[in-house]
Formats: C-alpha cells, sequence, structure tokens
C-alpha cells in the first residue's frame, strides 16, 4: 500500500478555481473515491486556501491512472475544465506525500506563515475522514506522524510566536486606507475565528464602532456581547453598508451576500467616502465587480498575498528551523518503516526460543522432582531472561541493518534461517508497529 495527495492550493490556482473546487460536496466526493478499488483509505482537507485528497492506495497502483482519475472526478464536480485543473494540481506519492501534509499542518505552506488555524484544520479533517470509517491503519500512522511533526515544529521553533491570521492582515490593510481609524465604522460579516481577529485588531487600532451581521443573530450576539459590539441581521446588510467604511467578510454562504448593487446604493447614500472591503471567505460572499465601483476599494484572500510577503520575509528563520525539524521528523519516520517488517518475524523468533527454553525445562524438572515451587518459578524466571539476553544484540543489530536498507529483506533471511512460520505462532503481521520510546 501506498499514498498518493494530490490537491490544490493558493500557489497554484485562483481564488475563483479554488471557490469552485471547494463548492464540491466532501461527503459525496469521499464516497466516490473509496469507491474506486485501488483506495483503501481516504480524507479530505478543504480550507479557503487549499483542497486535498490523500489516499492510501494498493501497492500496484498505476500512478498515471489514479492521477487523471481524480483530476477527471474534480472536474466533473466542480464544473472546471479538466485541461484547467490539471494545470493546477500538484500531486506527491509516499514521502513526499507526508512531508508536504507535514509542511502544512506546520502552516509552512500557508498563505500567511506561522498561522495557527491549519493545524486545527488538519486534525479537523483527519478527525471526520475517522468518522465515517475512511481511515485505516496506515492514514491513522500517517496522520498522527503529521500531527506530532507539525505540534514539534510550532513548539521548538517559534511557528506560533511567529503566526499572524490573515484577519490581522485584512485590519493591517485597513489601517493603511484608513490612517486615522478612530472616525471609522466596521462592519463583519460572518462570526467566526477570523472575523473576530480581525477585530480585534481594528479595536485596538480605535475603530470607533464594530457591528457583527450574520444570518444567525444569535451566533452574532456569542461574538459581539463580551466585548460590548453591536448585533445586526444580514436582512439589514444593505442599510450597514451605507454606515460603514470598513467591511470585513467571512462566511460559508454559497452565493454572493453582497452584491454590486447593494454597494452602488450604499455608495451613493454614503456620497462616495472611501469604502474598504477585505472578503476572506472561499467561495467569495462578495461580487468581484464590486471592486470597479467609484472609491471602492476590494481585496479578497489573493490579494492579502503582497502584505503576506513581507510577513513571510520577516519568519524565514522560524521557517528555516521548522523546516529542519520536519525533515528530522520525516527521517526518523522513514528508519520505523524500514524496521517494521522485522517486528512480526522478531517476535516469531522469540516465541520459538522461548518454546525451546519451555521444552527443556519441562525435561529438567522431570528429573529433578524434589525441586520446591519457588525453586521451579526461579528457573523459568532465568530461562526468560536468557532467552532475552541471547536475542537482544542479534535483534539490535538487526534493527541497525534495516535501517540501512528495507527491513523486509532482513526480515526474510530471518525467516529463512529459523524456518520461522508466522502463522504457526499465531502473529498479525501489522500488529508489531510500536512507537519509537523517546
Amino acid at each position: 500500500m501506498e499514498l498518493l495527495l494530490i490537491g490544490l492550493n493558493h500557489k497554484t490556482a485562483p481564488v475563483e478555481l479554488r471557490e469552485r473546487v471547494s463548492a464540491i460536496h466532501n461527503g459525496e466526493l469521499l464516497g466516490e473515491v473509496l469507491s474506486w478499488p485501488e483506495v483503501e483509505e481516504a480524507l479530505l482537507l478543504s480550507t479557503c486556501n487549499r483542497f486535498e485528497i490523500l489516499m492510501a492506495v494498493a501497492g500496484d497502483t498505476a500512478p498515471t491512472t489514479l492521477e487523471s482519475g481524480c483530476a477527471a472526478l474534480l472536474a466533473l464536480k466542480s464544473g472546471v475544465e479538466v485541461e484547467r485543473l490539471n494545470g493546477a494540481l500538484y500531486r506527491h506519492w509516499d514521502r513526499e506525500a507526508r512531508f508536504h501534509l507535514m509542511r502544512t499542518a506546520a502552516s509552512l505552506d500557508s498563505l500567511v506563515l506561522g498561522e495557527p488555524q491549519i493545524l486545527g484544520q488538519v486534525k479537523r479533517a483527519y478527525d471526520e475522514a475517522r468518522g465515517v470509517g475512511a481511515v485505516g491503519k496506515r492514514l491513522n500512522r500517517t496522520m498522527q506522524q503529521v500531527l506530532r511533526a507539525a505540534k514539534r515544529a510550532r513548539r521548538e521553533c517559534e511557528m506560533g510566536r511567529a503566526a499572524v491570521s490573515v484577519g490581522s492582515i485584512a485590519a493591517a490593510l485597513a489601517q493603511q486606507i484608513f490612517s486615522d481609524l478612530r472616525r471609522s465604522d466596521v462592519a463583519l460579516i460572518g462570526a467566526g475565528k477570523m472575523i473576530a481577529q480581525a477585530a480585534g485588531k481594528l479595536e485596538s487600532a480605535g475603530a470607533r464602532s464594530i457591528t457583527v451581521v450574520n444570518r444567525s443573530v444569535e451566533r452574532a450576539r456569542e461574538l459581539a456581547r463580551p466585548r460590548g459590539w453591536e448585533v445586526c441581521p444580514l436582512a439589514e446588510l444593505p442599510e450597514i453598508l451605507a454606515a460603514t467604511d470598513i467591511v470585513i467578510s467571512s462566511t460559508a454562504s454559497p452565493e454572493r451576500l453582497v452584491t454590486v448593487e447593494m454597494v452602488r446604493a450604499a455608495q451613493q447614500r454614503r456620497r462616495y467616502r472611501p469604502l474598504f472591503i477585505v472578503d476572506i471567505a472561499v467561495p467569495r460572499d462578495v461580487a468581484p465587480e464590486v471592486g470597479a465601483l467609484e472609491r471602492v476599494y476590494l481585496y479578497n484572500i489573493d490579494d492579502l498575498s503582497s502584505v503576506s510577503a513581507e510577513n513571510q520575509r520577516n519568519r524565514e528563520q522560524a521557517a528555516a528551523s521548522a523546516a529542519r525539524c520536519l525533515d528530522q521528523e520525516a527521517r526518523r519516520f522513514a528508519r520505523q518503516e524500514r524496521v517494521e517488517p522485522l517486528g512480526p518475524v522478531i517476535r516469531a523468533l522469540r516465541e520459538s526460543f522461548l518454546e525451546v527454553a519451555d521444552n527443556e525445562l519441562k525435561r529438567t524438572e522431570r528429573r529433578l522432582k524434589h525441586l520446591s515451587a519457588d525453586d521451579r518459578e526461579a528457573l523459568r524466571r532465568m530461562s526468560k531472561a536468557l532467552v532475552g539476553k541471547l536475542l537482544h544484540t542479534p535483534v539490535q543489530q538487526l534493527k541497525a541493518a534495516a535501517q540501512e536498507q528495507h527491513g523486509s529483506e532482513a526480515a526474510e533471511w530471518l525467516r529463512r534461517l529459523f524456518l520461522l512460520s508466522l502463522d504457526d505462532c499465531g502473529v498479525d503481521p501489522d500488529e508489531d508497529s510500536e512507537e519509537p520510546k523517546r
């Protein structure tokens, strides 16, 4: 079995392509992928900046066949021409797929280097796939390794301290257009984490008022009440736009919430004062044509990349350290994979030695009938200890050799040398895969 990761992100696809792919129903797509005979396990990672499918596939799968099948399925579900989609898709197999996921979860592949949300999004994708039974042993081990490596990178390499969210970048852009936010009124469309982060930055910069506009008024109140912000239902959005200077929108709406007609009418009522809009939703909440209106400054999530570039330069040292950390984790996991085939064979060898020792012990006990129960127990413990000591050095040498070449070859020689049968020993070949001690 091998791994295949296929996907697109903010580096390979513009926002209009990403929003069409993000509109695909994840559950249906996952079900179709799992129905393919080559695919044994799968999970989907879908965020505003990326859409990726991770699959555990049969070892004899032809790479081009599965890659073409994924591209055709995504094209069918999204309505994007397969030629255009192929130009945006990247493909990673096995260790490259695992390393790409590590970089993603550690936010080294994010629009904003060090942003904290992606680790939770990767974990949520893993949990959702497990919840529907789409994940088995291979992806379980892979995702646990990915999450462990990403957490280590953030903890040891100060990635968390270097983090700046997309929301805070949106707030920084607003400050470039309105030098004095004390005379600016802010409207937030949505009630999620990015919205809260952006609003917090704007509030710290002195924004005169903040209003949360959301389809669910109750959800908006949960965000606004502790901070003393205003709340407004989505139906009153046209009125809010007419009284607002800064709009930041991030919802999961499948349709445009802010239309050209809505903003044009608001601008007439505002006498064409500057209106700054940041749309960080995918699919987009704001019609792209809004940006062509007089004195309206519209930014989408891709436009934030220019601000992110400075953020990237300021965090290169932390990123380099994190990349080295991820490389160490990837190498450690590769060594573990090479040694793993020896596990069942070593257990079978130990069982074989213990069986020989036990038979000899029984013969000895029959000859020495005067031994007490304590004496007999002491002999059993000694016999088991001898087996452990005799096998310790050969086993360690085998594991060391397996790290230089794939462990399956060493395992096969061990089976032949001692005439071992895993079936006779009742060993599950997938059972002996313990985590290395730290």
